[in-house]
């Protein structure tokens, strides 16, 4: 599999799991990161999966990845996956090494994509034997936008390991938030990036704060808004009230301490925070964007609202926060939808599917490699 980098964040979390998962189904993976290791690379490493850095920058690397092109020929993979913002030059070195089999994953798209950016996918799609879809919202996207074939294209939503994301009542709030919770918790787990909004969360938890003055919101996560984040927390609405634990390996213990999770995303593919919490039998509200809508089932398994309208968040984080009971039931249809159809082990079978159904029903033997 080949990717930018492993840091700590959805793609590269899936992807992660995804190579795991590969590993336990009895393939050999190896995952190749052009930009720099990440802190995920370690974990990888110990689940048995290779981890290499290939390096591979500038704009001519688009038509000739010499250096990738010769990790290919020397490695002999049956498949080369590729993922969100490599996606040119991987599959380039993958034709060019004569990779049988040749797969790019589309993960999501940024608030507002470059206008060069349906031309650059199409010209990529010209080297790729199938596009994986994350979503149906990024499947009609490439259908309607890049004007990609439908027969190119598979959807495969992302996965969630549910032996690990599980609900339980016993754990230490304070000792794992390591934070004073004199209420109810809201959590979101989520990179501080423009596109995740996080200030969107923080001016409708104010005003869910003045039903609710004792409820805690702890973000979870690291980025480039942290200060200005941080700042928006101090003023005097939310001032006490906000939690940041920087960047955590212990996720499923902290979404096990969240009454509520909420997520303000501007736009998502399959967001693993959300199948997170979800597995974790969390009460859930989240924007309406992307692929997130089918994650709840429509509403059915949590609570959707518009992208931007801090008055409706506002307004659903009051209700629910005053709602033992819905918060329960939707925490238990969440969970159940979970486990009945976002497994990570369905994920990677699906994956599967499209590599041996591009390879002629072989064997997918020697190696799996993700870019």
């Amino acid at each position: 599999m080949v990717l930018p980098t492993l840091v700590r964040a959805g793609m590269e979390v899936v992807t992660s799991r995804l190579a795991v998962e590969l590993t336990e189904l009895g393939h050999s993976v190896e995952v190749i990161c052009l930009e720099e290791r990440g802190p995920l690379a370690d974990e990888l490493s110990a689940a048995g999966v290779a981890v290499h850095l290939v390096p591979t920058p500038g704009v001519w690397t688009n038509v000739t990845p010499r250096q990738l092109t010769e990790r290919f020929i020397a490695t002999k993979p049956d498949v080369v996956n590729s993922h969100s913002g490599v996606w040119l030059k991987a599959v380039r070195a993958a034709r060019l090494a004569r990779v049988p089999c040749v797969v790019h994953t589309v993960h999501g798209l940024m608030t507002v994509e470059p206008w060069y950016s349906p031309l650059l996918m199409w010209i990529s799609a010209q080297f790729t034997s199938r596009v994986i879809s994350v979503s149906d919202p990024l499947r009609s996207y490439l259908l309607d936008t890049v004007r990609l074939p439908d027969a190119k294209i598979r959807v495969v939503p992302n996965g969630i390991d549910t032996r690990i994301f599980y609900p339980s009542p016993d754990v230490a709030r304070e000792q794992v938030i390591g934070h004073p919770v004199p209420g109810l918790v809201v959590g979101c787990v989520a990179r501080f990036d423009p596109i995740k909004n996080h200030e969107l969360l923080l001016d409708a938890f104010a005003v869910a704060r003045r039903s609710h003055p004792t409820a805690v919101l702890v973000l979870v996560g690291d980025g480039e808004l942290k200060a200005s984040l941080e700042r928006r927390a101090r003023q005097p609405d939310l001032q006490g009230s906000v939690v940041f634990t920087g960047d955590r390996h212990d996720t499923s213990d902290l979404y096990r301490c969240f009454d509520v999770f909420a997520l303000t995303s501007k736009a998502e593919g399959t967001s693993m925070s959300i199948l997170e919490a979800m597995a974790t039998g969390c009460c859930i509200v989240a924007t309406d964007v992307g692929g997130s809508g089918a994650l709840l089932d429509g509403g059915a398994a949590g609570l959707l609202v518009p992208s931007g309208d801090v008055t409706a968040l506002a307004g659903r984080l009051t209700a629910v926060l005053g709602d033992d009971g819905q918060r329960r039931r939707f925490g238990e249809i969440a969970r159940a939808r979970a486990v009945h159809a976002y497994s990570q082990r369905n994920m990677a079978l699906r994956y599967l599917e499209v590599y041996r159904d591009l390879l002629g029903d072989a064997p997918v033997s020697s190696s799996v490699a993700f870019a």
